[in-house]
C-alpha cells in the first residue's frame, strides 16, 4: 500500500467524526466551547466492602443538545474525603463506611452524585474460582 493511501486511512475515522459532528476529546477543543449543562452518572451507588471502586462518567451538554465526555477534564471532590477518594480520571475507592457526596466541576457547572460505603473494615474473602484457580492455572 502507498504511504499516501495509508495516511488517508489512518485519517479516515477522524474525519468521518469531524464530518458527523463528533469532536475527539481535547482540553484545547472544549477550553472555548460553551456547555449549559453537566451531568453525571451514576447518580447514587453503593460501594461494599474496601476493595470496590465505582468509574463516575460527566457528561457536558451545550446549546446545540450535543453531548461530550467531560470525565477526565472536570475537577472531582468529595464532601468527606474520609468516605470515598475520587481519582483524577472519577473512580471512586472507599475510605470508610458512610455517606457522602462527590461532586464534579467544569467551568463553573456542576454535578452531583451520593456515595454510600458498607463494611468498609470488613476483610476481603477470596473465593476459590474466581481468585485461587487463576493464580494455579498460569502458564
Amino acid at each position: 500500500m502507498q504511504p499516501v493511501n495509508r495516511f488517508i486511512l489512518q485519517c479516515l475515522p477522524l474525519i468521518i467524526a469531524f464530518q458527523i459532528g463528533i469532536e475527539p476529546l481535547s482540553g484545547s477543543i472544549f477550553s472555548s466551547r460553551s456547555f449549559h449543562k453537566i451531568i453525571i452518572f451514576p447518580e447514587q451507588v453503593d460501594l461494599y466492602g474496601s476493595q470496590s471502586q465505582q468509574q463516575f462518567l460527566v457528561t457536558g451538554i451545550d446549546s446545540a443538545g450535543n453531548e461530550i465526555d467531560l470525565t477526565h477534564l472536570v475537577e472531582w471532590t468529595a464532601k468527606q474525603p474520609d468516605i470515598v477518594h475520587l481519582d483524577q480520571g472519577g473512580v471512586a475507592s472507599p475510605r470508610g463506611n458512610g455517606s457522602t457526596d462527590i461532586t464534579a466541576r467544569w467551568k463553573g457547572l456542576t454535578a452531583t452524585a451520593v456515595v454510600s460505603v458498607s463494611h468498609h473494615a470488613q476483610p476481603v474473602s477470596l473465593h476459590f474460582t474466581n481468585d485461587l484457580v487463576p493464580i494455579f492455572t498460569r502458564k
